[in-house]
């Protein structure tokens, strides 16, 4: 992988924290990174940041440590109080600003985990943050490229890239196959591709539900990737099967992967999100045929496609159980015409505006009749419960998940078509920004205008359940 050989580790070399050399204005690009990532906890102060930095690196605490990378070397330097080798780095501000978030530095306050900034050109942290008591070292980092790709097509069906992905930090993690990542192979929005001037290919793969908090529970072995320090994996995406050219043209782009991942902490069993860090990003002229059909048309359009008699009969009541929540949402909305528990709940502060497009939505899915629909039961994949294709209305693709949940209630197979049934086009063009109903809510207290865009957000209104009024 390029640029991994100037991660090689180099023997630590220990200083007194009184001897650090630090400029305050360091904090401010510190923190940034750190909120970037979500490492700050929702009381942090940042008008006291510096002063807590300071305080840390005069003070310590025999427990916690504090780690320095230069650049490109990646040799580390950990402040144990108490070791007197001193070695005292000059202030990076003073001298490049270029290289000013080249210390780690450690913060009370922060909750487990560490942070990277990556160069350009070489996979290298510049930067650790690291808040881990009783762990010397203890480091969580990936780096993300594309491996392999060509640098040239002439049809937009030979755009196959690999993606991989590399555990640089000295702590396994056990990361979710989420579709929304490079580890999974369905063809969702995974890619950042964009060429000189700003134009992006149009997305025409699937959206997908999808419960993480229910993968961690079930703790199947296929619905994770487990990387060992220093271990690596490698995904081959076919690009023609996700985005269509026709409209940005004939041109070069620059391909990047999304670099949001989940892991499962190994002492609380909790989901935390890290970003990897991305070496240099592919690039590939593409010209000639500049999109390929995703498949032949099914023509005259039948209820069940590859459905047992037992699946048919879960999907009639499964519709039922669909069109009764639309029909309800949407009574709610017309009656409920100011604000409410339910709606900041699922959809954040209430506004008129807000509140009409929302209406919209339930209006258009409750007229779009559930038991009309196309159900394809040849889905295989055992984490996901359903996806759709959003330009091919009225067809769902039922998972492994949906047969074993509930005909109502949170995450229910009646939802879950809620759930799809919203991505359509034609309906109301949901995203996937987060899933759950932890992430939904806490969504829709930071950011109502991606709440109101929300699959799962339109999901748990509609299921309403703990009730709310």
């Amino acid at each position: 992988m390029p640029g991994l050989s100037a991660c090689a580790r180099t023997q630590p070399v220990y200083f007194s924290s009184s001897r650090i050399t630090f400029d305050p204005g360091l904090a401010e690009i510190l923190l940034v990174a750190l909120e970037r990532r979500g490492l700050l906890p929702a009381s942090f102060d940042f008008r006291t940041a510096p002063q807590l930095i300071l305080r840390s690196l005069v003070h310590g605490d025999d427990n916690e440590h504090c780690m320095w990378r230069q650049p490109y070397l990646c040799s580390e330097a950990y402040v144990q109080p108490g070791i007197k080798t001193e070695v005292s780095p000059p202030s990076v501000l003073s001298t490049n600003s270029r290289f000013s978030a080249q210390y780690v530095l450690l913060l009370g306050p922060l909750r487990s985990g560490c942070i990277g900034l990556c160069g350009s050109s070489v996979c290298c942290p510049r930067a650790f943050l690291v808040a881990h008591r009783h762990v010397s070292a203890c480091c969580l980092y990936l780096c993300l490229n594309i491996s392999i790709g060509p640098s040239e097509v002439s049809s937009v069906s030979a755009l196959h890239v690999t993606a991989t992905l590399v555990n640089t930090g000295d702590v396994e993690l056990k990361l979710l196959n989420d579709p929304r990542t490079v580890l999974h192979t369905f063809e969702t929005d995974t890619f950042a591709i964009t060429d000189p001037s700003g134009n992006t290919p149009s997305f025409k793969g699937l959206v997908a539900k999808y419960v993480p908090a229910k993968v961690v529970e079930r703790n199947l072995e296929s619905s994770f990737t487990v990387l060992a320090p220093g271990a690596s994996i490698s995904v081959t995406h076919d690009l023609s099967k996700a985005y269509n050219f026709t409209a940005s043209g004939e041109s070069t782009y620059d391909i990047a992967a999304s670099n949001k991942f989940q892991y499962v902490d190994a002492e609380t069993n909790e989901l935390v999100t890290i970003h990897a860090d991305h070496a240099d990003t592919h690039t590939a002229a593409v010209s000639g045929e500049l999109a390929v059909s995703r498949r032949s048309s099914l023509g005259k359009r039948i209820a069940y496609q590859s459905c047992s008699s037992s699946e048919k009969t879960t999907l009639v009541s499964a519709a039922s159980a669909a069109q009764t929540y639309a029909n309800n949402a949407k009574s709610y909305l017309t009656t409920q015409t100011t604000t409410s528990t339910r709606f900041v709940t699922w959809f954040g502060t209430f506004t008129t505006a807000h509140h009409t497009t929302i209406l919209s939505h339930y209006t258009k899915m409750a007229a779009a009749t559930y038991s009309s629909y196309t159900f394809d039961c040849s889905c295989t994949d055992t984490d996901t419960y359903a996806y759709v294709f959003p330009d091919e209305f009225g067809t769902i693709y039922l998972c492994g998940v949906f047969w074993d949940a509930p005909l109502t209630g949170t995450d229910s197979q009646g939802g879950t078509l809620i759930h799809e049934s919203s991505h359509f086009d034609n309906l109301a063009q949901t995203q996937d920004y987060v899933y759950g109903q932890t992430a939904a809510k806490s969504l829709a207290k930071s950011n109502s205008a991606e709440a109101i865009e929300n699959a799962d957000n339109h999901e748990y209104f509609a299921e309403n359940n703990p009730a709310q009024s």
